[in-house]
């Protein structure tokens, strides 16, 4: 709103300079596309290699233990062993 006050009160006293000095749209999408090039990979990428490597993690070992469940009914669930 401001740049457009400025802009026509230019036309009435003749102060066309500012409006000569301020970029275009097109030239400030060419200076934001220079400021974020391409990226090859995004951050989520990187962090999920970095957090969650697959096929890199060490093998899974089960211990046999001496805990037992204490809870009699399962409750309409089914026994996965």
């Amino acid at each position: 709103m401001a740049y457009e006050l400025v802009r026509r009160s230019a036309l009435v006293t003749a102060r066309s300079a500012i409006v000569d000095y301020t970029p275009t749209q097109a030239n400030k999408d060419v200076q934001m596309q220079k400021m974020n090039p391409p990226q090859q990979r995004t951050l989520e990428e990187d962090i999920i290699d970095m957090r969650a490597p697959i096929g890199q993690s060490a093998s899974v070992e089960f211990m046999d233990t001496s805990f037992q469940p204490v809870a009699d009914s399962t409750y309409s669930g089914i026994s996965l062993i």
